[in-house]
């Protein structure tokens, strides 16, 4: 009589937990590899940040000198130092956006719709888009800045 070799329960689910271990450890070798801790992933958004106003305050100047720096730069043609300006100011919006967003919604939303504009076009290498953009962006928050000083 021929028995057919069925492995046992604990061997076989043995066997599922590593591969699903070694499954779990090969996605978390595709995670992000920029060497830092991912505290945001922990803490929540930068929506969830709240930074006393006078830092705002202090820090809006420098979203507007980025800003007009990426129009300068788009209009001269180089995008890829618009793009560079973007960046340099969305990460100062990030220390500052959730503070603007519990005091002024209306200005949060009109300085994200013109950081999406200069980010797009600097992506797209649209000059006007990001003049648009960065013009927006620094009538925005002149007037954040006069409402709240």
């Amino acid at each position: 009589m021929i028995r057919s070799h069925r492995p046992s329960l604990p061997r076989s689910f043995a066997v599922a937990t590593a591969v699903a271990v070694l499954g779990l450890t090969g996605l978390t070798a595709c995670g992000s590899d920029d060497g830092g801790d991912d505290a945001s992933d922990v803490t929540g958004s930068p929506e969830d940040v709240k930074a006393p106003m006078e830092e705002v305050l202090a820090k809006l100047p420098t979203i507007v000198t980025a800003g007009s720096a990426a129009a300068d730069a788009a209009t001269a043609g180089d995008f890829d130092t618009a793009a560079a300006k973007y960046d340099e100011l969305h990460e100062v919006w990030e220390e500052v956006e959730g503070t603007i967003k519990d005091t002024d919604p209306d200005a949060y939303e009109a300085i994200e719709t013109a950081q999406g504009l200069i980010n797009d076009g600097a992506e797209n290498e649209n000059a006007d888009r990001v003049v648009q953009g960065a013009s927006d962006q620094a009538a925005a928050i002149e007037s954040f800045i006069a409402a709240n000083s």
